[in-house]
């Protein structure tokens, strides 16, 4: 069946041209006119539905926060991921302004608990998202999205809907047990309550750096490896002070912030209860424009621990492995130089 038809079949219309952009990583990107004169984003893969699960997941829950922050999803099954088409323009510092604080705003809506209630991905490599602390206020939002999952067919998605403000919210999760995502496994294992709450430091280091150190040890090499141990064994004392889950983006660089007029919107999250710097260490990473008005406004609305510019390179050091993953030594030197500065901040 041609993208058009599926695309028209998911949408309820009929599909008037669609152009190509080109592949990532596993999954095609293009551009579709609907003949109700909708201009549309598509994500397409064959073979991964949990990644388009995890990002629907990811805009939804973003976006129930704070609705404008994020690109609305218009539609998502096992093939294909829909949102409208967010035509581009400069960056100005009023935009940038805007979206630092709307980003405060979105780290201040808790959800509860370090981790998400839906397996995560970033690109093609596993997130693990397994629920860890939160207290009761956790066990609340994590127990009320499992009282809603309901099957929507096909091969493997769940679907979580409310009714709020006249608009239903729908989270897609992967259901099943054969080729599942290792954490969702690992989540099953226990539904009734989160992990015991080490705090972020361990859930960090558990979570987003030791899952990824058996596969850049061999561009890392040995010494590289047993810096990174390092920092694993002392991250409790590196991390700063304690602060509550924060609602956060979690792949925040500039190739996910769409400029449009005098907006931005976020887009591909890999979004999680986690900690607020890490978000803001993501725009620092590649870079973004008008970062410092960004920050500036960022922090009008929601100050930062003292000591926050120094961690940076700690938070940044999930991202780097994955990148070196990903792609290799290209990555080695800046991934153990974070490293290094994270471990002397």
């Amino acid at each position: 069946m041609s993208l058009a038809i599926r695309l028209g079949d998911l949408l309820g219309g009929t599909v008037r041209g669609v152009a190509d952009l080109g592949p990532s990583h596993g999954w095609t990107l293009h551009r579709a006119i609907l003949s109700d004169g909708r201009d549309v984003f598509v994500k397409s893969t064959a073979d991964h539905s949990a990644v388009l699960a995890a990002e629907a997941n990811g805009l939804r829950w973003l976006g129930g926060a704070v609705p404008d922050v994020v690109a609305p999803v218009l539609a998502v099954d096992d093939h294909l991921l829909v949102l409208p088409w967010l035509p581009e323009s400069d960056p100005t510092p009023s935009a940038a302004e805007r979206l630092g604080r709307e980003l405060a705003a979105l780290h201040a809506k808790s959800p509860g608990v370090f981790g998400a209630p839906w397996p995560g991905w970033i690109a093609e490599l596993p997130l693990d998202n397994t629920e860890t602390g939160g207290g009761q206020a956790g066990r609340d939002h994590r127990d009320d999205l499992r009282s809603r999952a309901a099957p929507i067919g096909g091969t493997g998605a769940a679907i979580l809907g409310r009714t709020t403000d006249h608009r239903t919210e729908r989270l897609v999760t992967p259901i099943g047990t054969v080729g599942a995502h290792p954490a969702a496994t690992q989540a099953r294992a226990t539904p009734d309550s989160p992990s015991p709450d080490p705090g972020w430091p361990r859930w960090y280091a558990e979570r987003r750096l030791a899952p990824y150190l058996p596969r850049a040890a061999r561009h890392l090499g040995a010494d590289g490896t047993r810096l990174i141990e390092q920092l694993i064994d002392r991250v409790e004392t590196l991390a700063g002070p304690p602060e509550p889950p924060a609602r956060i983006h979690g792949d925040l660089w500039a190739g996910n912030i769409r400029w449009s007029r005098d907006h931005a919107r976020l887009i591909d999250p890999a979004a999680h209860g986690g900690h607020r710097e890490t978000d803001l260490a993501m725009l620092a990473l590649f870079g973004a424009p008008h970062l410092d008005r960004m920050l500036a406004a960022y922090r009008e609305i929601r100050p930062l621990a003292e000591g926050w510019r120094e961690r940076l390179p700690l938070h940044q050091l999930h991202p780097l492995l994955v990148h070196v993953v990903l792609f290799g030594d290209s990555y080695r030197d800046r991934t153990l130089a974070a490293a290094t500065a994270a471990l002397s901040a």
